[in-house]
């Protein structure tokens, strides 16, 4: 303020060379800045003053390190549309006015690199008023050293605040004032400048999201710099490793990965003399390499690389940086992706809270950072807390940026993903649809891609599969334009794309598509849950194929993954899960339990109590169980099944499925104790219809529960009612399963109903379909025994004798090569094969038939019909080969057993016509006339009048009457 007293009262004043001289090294106080601004009385002296004070600027500009309060000129003085006014009512120096002004600005800011000193509405408050200030600066046409400062200060103000218009008028206003300023020079300071121009320019365009733009004026920037001599270049080297790391930066933006990390690597070379003096530029560029490698999909490089960066900005800056906290966010984000959750939201929380410390609260890399760490947390299923967190950023990005920015739309997706993992899918899906429209605005293709991907997430929850397809189409489509062909971002995409393919049937497409993703995952990830899901995905598929040994080493390869990334995770659980259903189509019983139950191990450990999953292994489980011979454990798996499924998917096929197999179960342990009492059985038949008649009413379930419930209803010998279910069940494996052992079951059930409504010849027909589905899908089967069994029966009821020995002789055969020695089938086909000989008039044939029948059947089934029945025929047999008594005998044995099983039957009705036959041969009338009047009265009660057995009866009780009279 001397100095500033003495040239005002002072005409001529000091010289400009002694000022500077006494105040060099010395800062300019505020209220001298603003006395030459706003000149008082003395405009003359003044103006001089405001000459040299101009002058001295360029040896002691203000020191943007110190505080702010050492300034009374603060930054919203500064800012004031009043300034300008007053400015512009002093013409004299103008320019030098404006350019101090600028001097202030940037002091207030300071470097580019402490931008984040400001908050976003500081920024946004500043904008207009730095870029009115910088445009007047250049239409004066002097792009000297503070228009450098000016613009790139105002440029950083523009790129933070998001005003892409105003980075981009500034920028290339300034480009242009370069190009006509150094249009044919060649010199140093020329190329400098326009260098210069060329970078600032590029930034706006990154701005702008024109990366193809950027990478255009900065090939150009480069071909300047290098075109200069090696003596110049050293000159220009730090312009230079600036412009090749922000085409590096470019290149990444365009996915030109290879290109990138050859220019960061590039400008690491060129700090490699001097790097222990430039470590916070060589982090900075490390840092960018890295981020290549994250994008191109080196994970691993990735984060060793990030891991040190890190150890260099410790010790270049405080353990608590701006510098730092990014780099752990990044380091965090690959650890997400490699599915390190735990770790990675560890990571991702410290960086937050470094960044909390750092940053104004309204800052936007603050909210890009909270991003990351909801990201985290939804993939370790704390929901709430992600959604708190997603929440907040996009609080911070709308109070700070324009409506329709790209940041807000990439808040509002991370916000949407974590609507769609807490269940709220249609919330979530209309998100996602309002960010893909301001991406596709912004053509902003990483995100937007992103946000189709989480899109076909949710149709594929809500099992909308065609519009699934299509978002996941689109997604795949983008990534394979903007990727390298190896990135783990489009494994992901074919991954998905093959499940839905997979859920639409379209089997091929799905392994198809989950090849594409193992090609990729089994270069840069074969040790990640992508590789895993994708391993059981294809095998699935190819299991659909029947090719059992293919799926089982997928399995295999995926269980020994998961073994070392997550021994005991739910993947793991699935994987075990898989492989159980895979030994179990090949029938591999003992392995698929062993799978099975370490699956369900894992999931009762991991797992909710009540999860469908679960409830799904117990299922699967039940099956094996069943089909191993274990019925009282399947029935055991099938009931824990349906506790579970009830309460968590009780309409739902695996629920429906298991009400039909317990059914089932209990149905088959009732036959095995000669019981039809299917009371139980029927109720969870009926209950398995009505569930499977709502989720997959045209599936083999809902089939085979037609079918059960046909047998109920056959058991009430209500045929009509059984026949209709049995129609519908046909009908529906004719669409889904014509080849099948159910279709095969099914015609055998309904040829049953139909021969016991003596429909022979229908029956017949049906018979013969049967066999021959079964004789390509399991000519060996016991089905297969059984269908060859009734279609020999059908002949016998139709009396054709000699076409039923052929089949009751292969029934026969693969009876005795499929069963026990000793079963009750074994005994039933030989009992028929007995009859058939003796109709034949092969009597010593028929008698080692019954004989070797009665064997099994008195050790298996002694009270039943068909042991009856045999000793029956056995009487008979004897009768005609003259043994009286032994045939006696027989026939008394048969009606003891009868009278239990079925005391009105045929079969007893015979009985007593033998026993009638013998008395009267052994002249015992009254026995014989008894008997036969007890066989007519069973056959008059259950056949029709005039049936040949009642009159065979009547014939022989009118002989044995005519006897007695004779006699007496």
């Amino acid at each position: 303020e001397q100095y500033s007293n003495t040239v005002m009262t002072s005409r001529d004043g000091m010289t400009l060379l002694e000022l500077c001289s006494l105040m060099a090294g010395r800062k300019i106080p505020g209220s001298v800045l603003l006395s030459v601004l706003f000149p008082g009385s003395s405009r003359h002296a003044a103006s001089r003053f405001s000459e040299a004070i101009l002058e001295l600027s360029s040896y002691t500009l203000i020191d943007a390190t110190e505080s702010n309060q050492q300034y009374s000129l603060d930054i919203h003085t500064l800012v004031q549309e009043t300034v300008f006014e007053r400015l512009m009512r002093d013409p004299p120096n103008l320019y030098n006015k404006l350019q101090l002004l600028a001097q202030c600005i940037v002091g207030r800011i300071g470097p580019v690199e402490s931008y984040d000193k400001l908050s976003d509405s500081e920024l946004v408050v500043l904008t207009p008023h730095v870029y009115s200030l910088a445009k007047k600066i250049l239409m004066m046409g002097c792009p000297d050293v503070v228009c450098h400062q000016l613009v790139k200060t105002a440029l950083v103000i523009a790129c933070f605040s998001c005003h892409v218009s105003v980075a981009s008028d500034l920028s290339h206003r300034y480009l242009a004032l370069v190009e006509t300023c150094c249009q044919d020079a060649h010199d140093l300071e020329s190329v400098k400048m326009r260098v210069i121009a060329l970078y600032y320019v590029s930034k706006s365009c990154v701005v702008a999201s024109e990366p193809a733009d950027a990478h255009s004026y900065l090939v150009r920037a480069v071909e300047l710099v290098e075109s200069l001599k090696d003596q110049e270049l050293r000159l220009l080297k730090r312009i230079h490793i600036a412009v090749l790391e922000m085409l590096g930066v470019v290149c990444t933006l365009l996915h030109q990965h290879e290109d990138a990390q050859r220019f960061f690597l590039k400008c690491l070379s060129l700090f490699a003399r001097n790097e222990q003096q430039c470590k916070q530029q060589v982090a900075e560029v490390m840092k960018n390499l890295a981020n290549s490698y994250r994008w191109n999909g080196n994970l691993s490089e990735a984060m060793n690389m990030y891991q040190r960066v890190l150890d260099m900005q410790r010790s270049v800056s405080a353990e608590n940086s701006v510098t730092t906290g990014t780099t752990m966010l990044n380091l965090a984000v690959c650890l997400d992706n490699v599915g390190d959750y735990c770790y990675a939201a560890t990571v991702a929380e410290q960086a937050v809270t470094i960044l909390r410390q750092c940053l104004p609260a309204d800052h936007n890399d603050l909210a890009g950072a909270l991003l990351t760490l909801s990201c985290c947390y939804r993939h370790l299923d704390d929901i709430p807390r992600a959604k708190q967190l997603a929440e907040e950023s996009l609080g911070i990005m709308t109070s700070t940026l324009p409506q329709q920015h790209p940041f807000i739309a990439e808040s509002m997706s991370t916000l949407a993903a974590c609507y769609r993992h807490s269940g709220d899918v249609d919330h979530a899906i209309d998100l996602y649809k309002l960010v893909i429209d301001m991406l596709q605005t912004h053509c902003v293709v990483d995100c937007l891609s992103t946000a189709l991907h989480e899109l076909g997430l949710c149709y594929i929850m809500k099992q909308e599969w065609r519009e699934a397809l299509s978002a996941l189409d689109q997604s795949l489509t983008i990534k394979r334009a903007c990727l390298p062909q190896v990135h783990h971002l489009r494994a992901d995409s074919s991954c998905l794309i093959g499940l839905v393919h997979s859920q639409l049937g379209e089997k091929e497409k799905a392994v198809q598509m989950f090849t594409e993703c193992l090609e990729i995952a089994e270069q840069i990830m074969p040790l990640h849950h992508i590789t895993v899901i994708a391993l059981i995905g294809k095998a699935a598929c190819v299991m659909e194929q029947k090719r059992y040994d293919e799926a089982e080493q997928m399995l295999l390869r995926s269980c020994d993954i998961m073994r070392q990334i997550a021994p005991m995770s739910e993947e793991m659980a699935r994987a075990l899960h898989e492989l159980g259903r895979c030994y179990a189509e090949k029938r591999v019983w003992r392995e698929a339990l062993t799978a099975l139950q370490q699956s369900l191990a894992i999931k009762r450990t991991s797992l909710p109590q009540l999860h469908s999953s679960t409830a799904t292994t117990l299922y699967l489980a039940g099956l094996v169980y069943t089909e191993s011979g274990g019925k009282e454990t399947a029935i055991q798996m099938f009931r824990e099944c349906l506790e579970i499924a009830e309460q968590t998917i009780p309409i739902h096929p695996v629920t429906g499925n298991a009400l039909l197999m317990l059914a089932a179960c209990v149905m088959e342990l009732q036959q095995s104790q000669q019981s039809q009492q299917y009371s139980e059985a029927e109720q969870m038949l009926l209950r398995s219809r009505d569930i499977l008649n709502q989720v997959a009413p045209m599936s083999e379930g809902m089939a085979k529960a037609l079918l059960l419930l046909a047998v109920c209803t056959m058991a009430q010998q209500q045929y009509g009612e059984a026949e209709q279910m049995l129609l519908r069940s046909c009908n529906i494996l004719r669409q889904v399963a014509p080849m099948s052992e159910l279709m095969a079951r099914a015609l055998l059930v309904l040829a049953i109903s139909t021969m016991t409504q003596q429909r022979y010849g229908e029956a017949e027909q049906m018979l013969l379909r049967s066999c021959n589905i079964l004789r390509q899908v399991a000519p060996m089967s016991e089905l297969m025994a059984t269908g060859l069994h009734e279609l020999g029966r059908s002949y016998v009821l139709q009396g054709v004798w000699r076409a039923a020995l052929p089949a009751l002789d292969q029934s026969l055969t693969i009876k005795r090569a499929s069963l026990p020695l000793l079963h009750p089938d074994v005994a039933n086909t030989l009992y028929l094969i007995g009859v058939v000989h003796k109709e034949l008039g092969d009597v010593t044939t028929a008698v080692q038939m019954f004989r070797k029948c009665l064997e099994i059947a008195e050790q298996t089934i002694p009270i039943h019909v068909v042991t009856g029945d045999a000793l029956r025929y056995l009487g008979g047999c004897s009768m005609l080969q003259g043994q009286i008594g032994e045939a006696e005998q027989l026939f008394l044995r048969s009606q003891n057993i009868l009278k239990q099983v079925a005391p009105m039957s045929e079969e007893m009705g015979r009985v007593f016509i033998g026993l009638g036959t013998v008395y009267l041969l052994s002249s015992r009338l009254l026995e014989a006339e008894q008997a036969t009047s007890e066989s007519l009265r069973i056959f008059t009660f259950l056949l029709p009048q005039g049936h040949q057995l009642i009159q065979q009866a009547k014939d022989l009780l009118h002989g044995i009457c005519q006897m007695k009279f004779s006699s007496s």
